[in-house]
């Protein structure tokens, strides 16, 4: 009979060892659901603040994001009629690839006028932008067959964007050389290598090798050859880009080429 009080005294143990294992767990599982809510809230804090500065450089600072992951998965897309063509396309494309890009299009310019000095400055010096992507390469070749611009010019442009952008890479679209309604191969081969000697000079600048993909696919150009089919409208206008309901295969491949190159600098 003395057995039981002792078995009683066992299992009233055995009880007392399985709540504290019980509480130890649930312990365990509430701090693991609070941390998981504090990196949660953090990640939105943090996504809400970049997508405010990537859309508000002017008020931004660079120091805005400390975290230098979150930095390297922005972008800066400055670039002419055929980032402007393709704007939807463009931003879509780098939503879909994980980053926040801000584009900035304005047809006809090159990087030697005021409005890319600008833009350029305005995202190095107030965007928290990790890559830098320049497209301007086509009326670059324009400026220098006019003789706006020199090769020489067009070289110490290319190593003053670079200087300005510091740590963050930088991208550049070179020209389509076959595009003889605007300009000869021999200029916009002048203003390629140009772009290529900056690559070699800079860890840090990477070339998308547009006119390389462009020679595989004639049927991505207009009659003038150089802009994305259909070709430009009538009437162009900066502010007012191509909606995303007439974005066509020429446009997603020009976005894909601009990803594709903001990937291989991160690589």
């Amino acid at each position: 009979m003395k057995l039981r009080p002792r078995q009683a005294s066992i299992d009233t143990q055995s009880h007392g060892d399985d709540g504290q294992q019980h509480r130890s767990t649930v312990e365990r599982r509430t701090g693991q659901k609070k941390m998981k809510l504090v990196l949660l809230t953090s990640l939105i804090l943090a996504s809400v603040t970049l997508a405010f500065a990537v859309a508000h450089p002017e008020t931004a600072s660079a120091t805005t994001i400390h975290d230098g992951q979150i930095r390297a998965r922005t972008v800066a897309v400055i670039g002419d009629s055929l980032s402007w063509q393709a704007k939807s396309s463009i931003e879509s494309a780098f939503t879909e690839a994980g980053y926040l890009a801000r584009v900035s299009v304005n047809p006809g310019h090159a990087l030697s006028t005021s409005w890319a000095e600008d833009t350029v400055d305005a995202d190095v010096e107030h965007g928290p932008y990790g890559v830098i992507v320049v497209e301007t390469a086509s009326n670059d070749v324009v400026q220098l067959a006019s003789g706006a611009v020199s090769i020489t010019q067009y070289s110490q442009l290319l190593g003053h964007l670079i200087a300005k952008a510091g740590h963050a890479d930088v991208v550049i679209v070179n020209a389509k050389v076959n595009a003889p309604f605007y300009y000869t191969q021999s200029d916009a081969l002048a203003i390629n290598r140009a772009i290529d000697e900056a690559a070699e000079e800079h860890a840090n600048v990477r070339i998308v090798d547009w006119n390389s993909e462009a020679s595989y696919h004639p049927s991505w150009f207009g009659a003038d050859m150089l802009h994305l089919s259909p070709g430009l409208p009538a009437t162009v206008s900066a502010s007012d880009p191509p909606s995303a309901d007439v974005q066509d295969a020429a446009d997603a491949a020009f976005a894909q080429a601009l990803v594709n190159g903001v990937v291989s600098s991160a690589a």
